[in-house]
Order: structure tokens, then sequence, then C-alpha cells
């Protein structure tokens, strides 16, 4: 063949570069594939958002309405002020272990009196509270500090009939006679910041209130707590 025959010819064939893969190499399409799973993702998202925001809802809606001072009560004094009770009503989550009075019970404080000092936004409970003024007509308070290994691990409340033993040894270890037990009833609770002493405000009789007053400063007082109807306390 000369070179103008080879010339004139058609080049020899090559294959074409986009050559048809077999049926079975085909992949499917990735695009596809991770379009779809992200919309599974974020339809599970709303599912999980809406199933929070309903449950936080429901839960706000949870709550109980309960009795806290509406200006500083000290104690002794009435609940009942010159412009009326001194009291208002707050909203806490319901579930809480809180023997709070709750706003219904309103009524029953009328002619309650603050068992210890109440500053304003104080809860009102049982023991915060007693049915009269104290000391009443032939009675008297005294003062017991006791350390904290003095004291029962129930910690004592207004209202508890108790009894002042005398230990028979003083602070410094001296020996004393002891005398009978003076019986009565506690009025108010409060912890001593610097020795962490609990301190007991008791009411006794006023005939036997400076015995107990004597054994109190001599650090021989000890509070024994009765039953309300054992007949010990006053």
């Amino acid at each position: 063949m000369t070179i103008t025959e080879r010339l004139r010819g058609t080049a020899p064939s090559r294959e074409p570069r986009d050559k048809k893969k077999p049926a079975g190499d085909q992949h499917p399409p990735v695009k596809r594939r991770v379009r779809t799973i992200w919309l599974i993702a974020g339809a599970l998202l709303v599912v999980i958002g809406a199933s929070a925001t309903f449950n936080l809802v429901n839960s706000a809606g949870s709550t109980v309405s309960v009795l806290v001072t509406s200006a500083d009560i000290k104690a002794g004094q009435k609940l009942s002020g010159a412009s009326g009770l001194q009291v208002t009503n707050i909203e806490i989550a319901a579930g809480q272990q809180t023997d709070a009075y709750r706003a219904d019970q309103a009524k029953d404080l009328a002619d309650k009196v603050a068992a210890t000092d109440l500053p304003q936004g104080s809860l009102i409970t049982p023991r915060s509270i007693t049915g009269s003024l104290t000391p009443a007509t032939g009675e008297s308070i005294v003062g017991v500090s006791l350390k904290p290994e003095h004291t029962p691990a129930r910690p004592f409340a207004a209202g508890d009939a108790v009894r002042i033993i005398d230990s028979g040894a003083n602070a410094q270890g001296t020996n004393t006679t002891r005398g009978q037990d003076i019986p009565g009833k506690v009025l108010a609770v409060r912890t001593d910041p610097t020795t962490q002493s609990t301190i007991v405000d008791i009411v006794v009789k006023e005939g036997i209130a400076s015995e107990a007053a004597a054994r109190a400063a001599r650090g021989v007082a000890v509070l024994v707590v009765d039953s309300p109807t054992g007949g010990k306390g006053n």
C-alpha cells in the first residue's frame, strides 16, 4: 500500500472512550441514599423535640400552691397583723417532700403565732407556728444550750414535750446532787453558728423556772423528749 493510499484510507478503528459497562457493574446512586438518611434523621429530631416540649409544658403545670410569710414575723407574734394575715402563696413543683401549709389552709392560721423567727418568704409548717402566745400567765421561758453530742438524732421541734434532767455533773466534772426532773414544752429551736450548740427555748412553770435556768447555766441540763400523751410535760 502506497503512502497516498494510506493517507486516503480510514484510520484504524479505536474503541470508544465512553464504553458502556456491563449492567452488573453499575452502583446505586449514592446521593439519593445520603439524602434519605438525612430526611429520616430530621424527622426523628422533630419528633424528639416535640415530645420534650410536651413533657416540659406538662411538668410545668404540675405545681402545688403553698403558704409563705409576706413579712418578717418574730417568734411569739401572731401571723395576723394590722392589715390581716401576713401570708401569701407561691407555686412549687408537685411531689416535693414538704409539710408546708397549702393555700387552701390559710383560714387555719388566723389565730396562730410564730414559734420561731420567720423572715419574709419562710415556708409555714406545723413546726414553725404554735397555737397560743407564750409564755402564758404562770409560765416562764428558759433557754437551754446543748452540745451537738447531747442532742437526739431527731431535731427538737416546737410543741415537743420534754423534761430538763440534771445530769449530776457540771462542766468541770464536779458531781452535783440531782434534783427532780423539770417538765416543759419546746417553744423554739435555733443553732448557734459559732459553737454549733443547739439553743432550745422551753416553757416551764413559773415556780421552777429558776432551777431550770440554774441547771442550764451550770451545764448539767439534758433534755429528754416525751410522748405528747405521756403526761410528763406541761
